[in-house]
Formats: structure tokens, C-alpha cells, sequence
């Protein structure tokens, strides 16, 4: 696929917009383990900047390996690993 392609693109915003989300729910997040986990803000904040850190590693990695991998097979490999990991961390105790 050409990565100036109308697919290319659309799938650019998608995955932009998916980041951008992330990011802006950090603030609701920290408030919902506040209030409904008990934990104190110091804790609830390095939960969510632990999360923005592996964002950001995620970015630097993928300068490794994003010419040797598909991008439609990234994009359905993160996407697993982010329901998955949203599923465990809803399911904890």
C-alpha cells in the first residue's frame, strides 16, 4: 500500500485520534481510581504516567521495526494488546 494513499490516511487519523484519546481521558482516569479504588493521587498519577511512558516507548520502538513490519499487522497486534489490557485491568481486584 502507498503511504499516500486515501487508506494510509484514513488510518493515520484513526490511530492519531486513538493517542490524542488516551492522553485526554489521563485526568477522568486518575479521578476514577481516586474515587472508586481508593488510591491517593500520588499513586492514581504514576499509574497514569507510567501509561504516557509506554506510549512514548512504544513511538521510539516503532522506529525499529516499522519497515519490517506490515502496518496493518501493527495496527491489529496494538489494538489486541490495548483490549486486552484494558480487559485485565478492569477485571482486577
Amino acid at each position: 500500500m502507498q503511504v499516500d494513499s486515501k487508506q494510509s490516511l484514513i488510518a493515520a487519523i484513526i490511530f492519531s485520534v486513538m493517542a490524542v484519546f488516551a492522553m485526554m481521558t489521563g485526568p477522568v482516569y486518575v479521578g476514577a481510581l481516586i474515587e472508586h479504588l481508593e488510591f491517593d493521587f500520588g499513586q492514581a498519577s504514576l499509574i497514569v504516567s507510567l501509561e504516557y511512558l509506554g506510549i512514548a516507548l512504544a513511538s521510539l520502538c516503532a522506529a525499529f521495526w516499522m519497515h519490517r513490519v506490515s502496518w496493518k499487522t501493527a495496527a491489529v497486534f496494538a489494538a489486541a494488546v490495548v483490549i486486552v489490557g484494558n480487559f485485565l485491568s478492569v477485571t482486577a481486584t
